[in-house]
């Protein structure tokens, strides 16, 4: 159901630029959410951007100290960065690391807070409007899971995404939508970072950076969660 937060792992790379560090388009935002999730009485709320750009989509989880970032490449495929604000540093996972973890979905997916096929899966129970234009309302069941979505058709994210099973619950509420300038200028300091192959991350035990990672479970590119694609 709901995807653990993390996704992480790395090789030294000599640094390199991400491909296509292209300007904001007419598709571009960035959106401040609220995410709440919950397990019987633990309850825990923290706050993630999601920006999408023309050919990077990035999602920063400030209380985790982690950003997670797909670049379209000009031959269509996509590879995925963890940037890590402390250390100066970014994990790289080309697409074959990606089609290990189960990963490698379309570019479709990736731009997506939350797949709008679920959609198709739930039933329209009301209309609304708000001030990020009209607002659609879906509920139903999806693979055991109790969804309930606020949907922004203009834009293609929710206003609110609600997932529940048995005792766990998954809240996304939107905060605010913004503009992307100030990712983007975030984006280029990320480049800047020290880069690190996953796939060289156990030969790389004496790294500081490579301990925080293995110390704090974030080898383990299935766990950083919530994006449930």
């Amino acid at each position: 159901m709901i995807k653990s937060f993390s996704l992480i792992l790395v090789s030294i790379l000599s640094l390199f630029s991400f491909e296509g560090l292209s300007a904001i388009n007419t598709d571009s935002y960035s959106a401040s959410f609220r995410v709440t999730e919950q397990f019987g009485f633990q309850r825990n709320t923290s706050p993630m951007i999601f920006t999408v750009l023309d050919r990077h989509v990035v999602r920063e989880l400030p209380q985790q100290n982690v950003i997670e970032h797909w670049v379209k490449r000009s031959n269509g495929s996509h590879v995925f960065y963890r940037h890590f604000p402390d250390y100066q540093s970014s994990v790289h996972y080309t697409r074959g690391d990606l089609k290990a973890f189960n990963l490698d979905g379309d570019w479709g997916t990736v731009v997506q807070v939350v797949p709008d096929t679920w959609l198709d899966s739930l039933e329209l129970v009301n209309e609304k409007t708000s001030e990020y234009g009209p607002i659609q309302t879906f509920e139903g069941e999806v693979g055991g899971d109790k969804i309930s979505i606020d949907w922004i058709a203009g834009i293609g994210i929710p206003a609110k995404f609600a997932i529940r099973r048995e005792h766990q619950r998954l809240i996304i509420e939107l905060v605010e939508l913004g503009s992307p300038e100030e990712a983007l200028e975030r984006l280029v300091d990320w480049d800047s970072y020290r880069k690190i192959d996953f796939s060289d991350a156990m030969d790389m035990e004496r790294d500081d950076f490579v301990q925080y990672l293995l110390l704090s479970g974030k080898l383990e590119t299935n766990g950083a969660g919530l994006h449930v694609h």
